[in-house]
């Protein structure tokens, strides 16, 4: 019980810090926090989040998120999102989503996640925000929701 409380008060402490807090983190501990769906994580009601790949090996490649945490790596490591790059490591980064505000967190990867060009270990997502990991970039949209719109079940990203 403690354990999980403490989980949950570290969880939360991730979005109240601001991003120079971040650097002095330990940033592989609390980006895992990201991967195991903490409390309070959701995707807003009105909103669309899509990640899709605009350069690289998996070029073209779009999912929708559809739950507010998920993993990116390498194709066949595990990951939620897969990409079919060999400098991305197995589990590279992760995505969270809690109400409005999106991060982006490394996962203590080879190669590194890079925002406008800088390495870093956590950072703030927004619509046209792009990250790269390995050779591929990624670009993140924010869109309000359609209602009744049809969805290609293929570029939805479930959970398992």
């Amino acid at each position: 019980m403690q354990i999980t409380q403490m989980a949950d008060a570290t969880q939360e402490s991730l979005w109240d810090l601001r991003p120079t807090d971040l650097w002095q983190q330990d940033s592989l501990g609390l980006c895992e926090l990201v991967v195991t769906a903490p409390p309070g994580f959701a995707l807003p009601k009105d909103k669309t989040i899509t990640i899709s790949v605009m350069g690289g090996p998996s070029k073209g490649l779009t999912r929708r998120l559809v739950k507010p945490h998920i993993s990116i790596g390498r194709s066949g490591g595990g990951a939620d999102i897969q990409v079919d790059d060999q400098e991305v490591s197995d589990m590279h980064c992760a995505v969270g989503v809690k109400g409005n505000i999106i991060r982006l967190c490394d996962l203590d990867s080879h190669s590194g996640t890079y925002v406008k060009n800088e390495r870093v270990s956590a950072a703030p997502l927004e619509h046209f925000s792009e990250f790269r990991i390995g050779s591929s970039v990624l670009l993140l949209t924010v869109l309000v929701a359609q209602t009744g719109a049809a969805v290609n079940n293929s570029n939805q990203f479930y959970a398992t």
